[in-house]
């Protein structure tokens, strides 16, 4: 059996209880797999495929990816879009495809998690769509807290953050100016970095929703006056910043 896979995909895994081996190839613009089976088969055989493509590869607009079995008589089946938090999918164009709610008389696979669903009604459907990334919403409130000793202020402050319509990767955090040492822990942390003039780009394995939870520690010069102005730290993106400020000596 021969498959053509899209372009600027590359297969991850393929599966099947017949399946005994398979090769890819990819020449002239023509990507394809040819899959051996341990015997021959009549009747239905199921096949799963798992294809990626870097994100950077995708366009704003673009033509729904396919897979097409070479020789086959009839090509019938469901496409269900899916998408993760954050991001949205916009329907174009389409031909060869039939709108459908549910996808249970053509597949026992669950289409509930889909955004879109159709039916497939012959071998040259084409699917164009646009996708769209929504913008994480950020909410802080801060407990701040400030030290006073002779010469410094240790300073601490707990960043605790609401995330709502699209998931976090990056925090941007403000410091102070003169602030040094800076300290930060949180869950997940994969970089911390000083992009300018104390302003902190924190960097997270994988992105979050919901609530999370940043800790920054620093130090101040200070000198002991009978006025001294303490300036906080800022959530940089957050739409509403509130929280308390303790200060003791």
């Amino acid at each position: 059996m021969t498959i053509d896979i899209p372009e600027g995909f590359d297969i991850d895994k393929i599966t099947g209880a017949e399946i005994k081996l398979w090769d890819e190839t990819a020449a002239g613009g023509s990507h394809k797999v040819i899959i051996n089976f341990n015997k021959s088969i009549s009747g239905p055989a199921e096949i799963n495929l798992e294809l990626s493509a870097p994100e950077q590869k995708r366009a704003a607009e673009m033509k729904a990816p396919k897979i097409t079995v070479k020789n086959a008589l009839r090509h019938k089946g469901k496409l269900a879009l899916r998408s993760e938090r954050g991001a949205r999918i916009d329907i174009l164009s389409r031909e060869g495809l039939e709108i459908r709610r549910d996808l249970s008389d053509i597949s026992p696979v669950s289409s509930l998690d889909s955004i879109h669903n159709f039916a497939i009604l012959r071998e040259d459907w084409e699917l164009g769509i646009k996708l769209e990334t929504i913008q994480s919403w950020l909410q802080a409130e801060t407990l701040q807290i400030a030290k006073i000793s002779e010469g410094t202020l240790d300073f601490t402050a707990i960043l605790n953050y609401s995330i709502e319509n699209a998931g976090a990767k990056k925090f941007t955090v403000k410091l102070p100016q003169g602030a040094s040492q800076a300290e930060f822990a949180g869950n997940d942390i994969a970089n911390v970095r000083n992009s300018q003039d104390n302003v902190w780009e924190i960097e997270l394995h994988r992105k979050v929703m919901g609530r999370y939870s940043l800790n920054v520690k620093f130090r101040l010069p200070c000198e002991l006056k009978e006025e001294l102005l303490i300036k906080p730290v800022t959530a940089v993106g957050a739409e509403l910043q509130k929280g308390y400020l303790v200060v003791s000596s």
